[in-house]
């Protein structure tokens, strides 16, 4: 079986190369190709991808969802392969999803057409999708989260019992799941420290600049310096600034942290290859 898997992406550096990594280790005995599609990463989404192994195909800027999708449907069809895999990281799929979709088409064999798991947050994004040919020259031109929803709602989709439990999973996860504020500061620490305190660091300072107009203000008015908004303007800066740069150093940890490990994996991919 040859396959062709096609990943949409944008500021995805941290995980890009262990997406493709798992995937390819999870059927090293499977011809599977890589392309990334790269919505107009700022970080080094498309480094990694070739590192991994991955072709690349990257915008400059951000593009709209629908031209992003008609791109990678159009690479798709150039890949001469019996499989197709189109994985879309940004609607919160991972490489687990793609894997799924694979086994579903080893149990089905012959009989597989069409699989889909849909997207685990964002209501423009396409999720995971898995199609022969005949099925991937369909969304040629079209729509394709249209077509898709179309098509659950015909029950035309010939899923497996693993794909559609995962798709239930899905469902029922999107309509009890709740904003978490606490959630996505976490999310964002973790995934992108150069933003959060970054951020932070940033408000800080522009709150010891309305602190600092009020002191200079309270001094002209009264000959008197107001020793609080003093101590409170310069606090501001020092915590500001100190976050600002803790965040350049934890996302360039973070950056050197991640190359290390993306270089083992490719290693260890490429022993177990040869192997």
């Amino acid at each position: 079986m040859k396959v062709a898997v096609v990943i949409l992406a944008r500021d995805m550096a941290y995980f890009i190369a262990s997406t493709i990594l798992k995937i390819r280790g999870e059927f090293s005995d499977v011809d599977v190709s890589f392309t990334v599609v790269d919505n107009g990463s700022s970080d080094g989404t498309e480094w990694f991808a070739k590192r991994a192994g991955s072709k690349v195909i990257r915008y400059k800027r951000v593009m709209s969802r629908s031209v992003v999708v008609n791109k990678a449907v159009e690479v798709a069809l150039k890949e001469d392969r019996g499989l197709y895999v189109i994985l879309d990281l940004m609607g919160g799929n991972t490489a687990d999803d793609a894997i799924s979709l694979l086994y579903a088409v080893m149990e089905k064999g012959d009989r597989f057409a069409t699989g889909w798991i849909s997207p685990k947050q964002g209501g423009d994004t396409i999720g995971c999708i898995a199609l022969d040919r005949k099925n991937l020259e369909a969304l040629s031109g079209r729509d394709v989260q249209e077509y898709l929803l179309g098509l659950l709602r015909s029950r035309e989709l010939e899923m497996s019992r693993k794909t559609e439990d995962v798709l239930e999973h899905g469902k029922m996860k999107r309509s009890s799941e709740r904003f978490d504020p606490v959630g996505v500061f976490r999310l964002m620490r973790r995934k992108h420290p150069l933003k959060f305190y970054g951020g932070i660091g940033m408000a800080l300072m522009l709150l010891s600049i309305g602190s600092g107009f009020y002191t200079v203000d309270y001094f002209y008015e009264n000959q008197n310096l107001y020793y609080p908004s003093a101590f409170l303007t310069v606090a501001l800066v020092m915590i500001g600034g100190f976050m600002m740069v803790a965040g350049m150093m934890l996302n360039a940890l973070t950056v050197i942290t991640e190359k290390v490990r993306s270089e083992r994996r490719w290693r260890r991919s490429e022993i177990r290859r040869l192997e």
